[in-house]
């Protein structure tokens, strides 16, 4: 299962039936790609059918040389991006992009955005500002 500490980005090069066959040590850290041989069957357990997801992407990059996609898993949000790099060969990485956030209210999730509220007064102010 994938897990979203901050500064990683697991990089893995696949062939285009999805084998692995070079991979980072962020994606053998946090994928467990060892375990693995294919890349939809690293990300099964990070969100729901990977597969689809792979075959989209892949195709995009087929037909325009890369593709992203942000996906929304248990533990947050991860951008799934794939370049294609030679024949029969892609570059995949997979970028947390927001984890939830450590004492967030519920329903709110993913990147923190700047934010402020205006009153029936038209007074501005900042939630977090005391």
């Amino acid at each position: 299962m994938y897990r979203s500490y901050p500064n990683t980005m697991c990089c893995l090069v696949a062939q285009s039936d999805g084998t692995v066959c070079r991979a980072n040590r962020a994606a053998h850290r946090h994928l467990d790609v060892t375990k693995f041989t294919t890349l939809a069957a690293a990300l099964d357990t990070s969100f729901a059918n990977p597969g689809g997801i792979l075959h989209r992407l892949q195709s995009r990059a087929d037909s325009r040389g890369a593709a992203q996609e942000d996906i929304a898993t248990r533990e947050g949000h991860i951008r799934l991006s794939v370049h294609e790099i030679g024949p029969d060969r892609y570059l995949w990485r997979v970028d947390p992009i927001g984890a939830r956030a450590p004492g967030g209210r519920a329903g709110q999730e993913g990147t923190q955005l700047p934010m402020f509220m205006l009153g029936l007064e038209l007074k501005i102010s900042v939630p977090w500002v005391a």
